[in-house]
């Protein structure tokens, strides 16, 4: 990934692209997707020791007087700056169900509720 590029306002997006494909092609690089929205692109290179070479070699190199930025992230598919955020949900676990013990009736069938549930009753405010 390359960060602090220009802003669109003061660089068009094909000039920007076409630099850095400029400069990095000589190390099998091309650039992928660029975000305007916060100044970065994602270059591809055809391995990781070219990536590491362009790094070395134009980091800090200036694009419209900005210092540009190079974020390597060797194997890991898309850079951070690409993805979306996605707000995860997770799921507390759910609350064991009380057991409810059943009185016997005269009978011997099982009845209603024993009053063990109702030893705490809730009071309403």
């Amino acid at each position: 990934t390359v960060s602090n590029l220009p802003s669109i306002r003061d660089c068009p997006e094909d000039k920007i692209v076409q630099k850095l494909n400029q400069i990095a092609q000589p190390f099998g690089g091309k650039v992928l997707n660029i975000y305007g929205s916060n100044g970065s692109a994602i270059v591809k290179f055809s391995s990781a020791e070219n990536a590491k070479a362009f790094k070395s070699k134009y980091l800090h190199y200036k694009i419209q007087d900005r210092s540009i930025n190079i974020h390597f992230y060797p194997k890991r598919g898309k850079s951070p700056f690409s993805k979306n955020r996605r707000k995860s949900f997770s799921e507390s676990p759910r609350p064991e169900q009380k057991i409810r013990t059943r009185a016997m009736c005269e009978s011997g069938q099982k009845g209603q509720t024993s009053s063990e549930d109702f030893h705490n009753p809730r009071q309403l405010s």
